[in-house]
């Protein structure tokens, strides 16, 4: 599981993966929302799960506000958005699914 909390971190995150174009454009996206939720001090957080990782993200507790299916590049992601406070923290959060 990756977690970021930071464009820098993401961008290296990018450039070490083969991403396609509406993924890496979709991923920045969400990290500008993560990025002025940050500023004011709270802890949010771009989450990508790829095909390769055995993680789940721990929202037990938690309903997504948004849980959809996205098809970007020809790969369907499972894509989350998470408010885990009354002040705006959370995840957004996506998961790559394998064809089947």
């Amino acid at each position: 599981m990756n977690k970021f909390t930071n464009f820098d971190d993401l961008i290296k995150h990018l450039k070490n993966n083969n991403y396609g174009k509406e993924a890496i454009q979709s991923f920045l996206f969400s990290m500008y929302g993560v990025h002025l939720t940050n500023e004011n001090g709270i802890k949010s957080s771009l989450v990508i799960l790829d095909n390769s990782d055995n993680a789940t993200l721990n929202v037990t507790t938690t309903l997504p506000e948004v849980d959809t299916t996205l098809v970007l590049d020809n790969n369907k992601w499972l894509y989350k958005v998470y408010v885990t406070s009354d002040y705006g923290e959370g995840y957004i959060y996506y998961e790559k699914l394998n064809d089947k």
